[in-house]
């Protein structure tokens, strides 16, 4: 159904689909829960061609949260729901700090049935790459580095606008 099984989140998917009937319609949903109490969730349905596949990357959603052909659409359009939620910027960048957390996508048939289901895990930091804090001559920030074999990339540092904070998955994203 859905590749990479775990990645980076920039990382693009290929979601495809084998099996169906020829123009069987059907329904891919994506669905993140954060442990804060914000659940995003995205759809779109999709007509299966007259070998009975899918690909995201080729086939135009009918309707649902995007109306063009991109395997990431599930993804970006991910909307958030719930309450005391902040508005979010792009679905592929869901706030969840440096953790971890499982995208879910699902097959539905045309009355809601459950055709198939997969779970990818999204990680914005690496696991290799190494954190740490920094509170040294007025500086105030988290330091993130790539192992050795990957320090020949040039320092990037990540400033926050008038919002305050550390933007941390960002800086660990371009760490990994």
């Amino acid at each position: 159904l859905a590749a990479p099984a775990e990645a980076l989140i920039d990382t693009p998917l290929a979601i495809r689909v084998t099996g169906l009937a020829p123009l069987q319609v059907v329904t891919l949903r994506g669905r993140v829960a954060i442990p804060d109490g914000v659940t995003w969730l995205s759809r779109a349905t999709f007509v299966a061609d007259a070998a009975g596949g899918l690909d995201l990357s080729r086939d135009v959603p009918l309707a649902g949260t995007y109306r063009i052909a991109d395997a990431d659409g599930l993804l970006w359009s991910l909307a958030a729901h719930g309450s005391g939620h902040r508005l979010p910027t792009s679905g592929r960048y869901v706030e969840s700090g440096l953790k971890p957390y499982g995208f879910r996508l699902s097959l539905e048939d045309i009355d809601g049935g459950e055709l198939a289901e997969t779970t990818l895990i999204r990680l914005p930091v690496a696991a290799d790459v190494f954190r740490r804090p920094v509170d040294e001559a007025g500086v105030v920030g988290t330091l993130f580095l790539p192992p050795e074999d990957r320090r020949r990339q040039r320092a990037v540092i990540v400033v926050p606008g008038s919002n305050g904070g550390i933007p941390e998955q960002l800086a660990a994203l371009y760490a990994s």
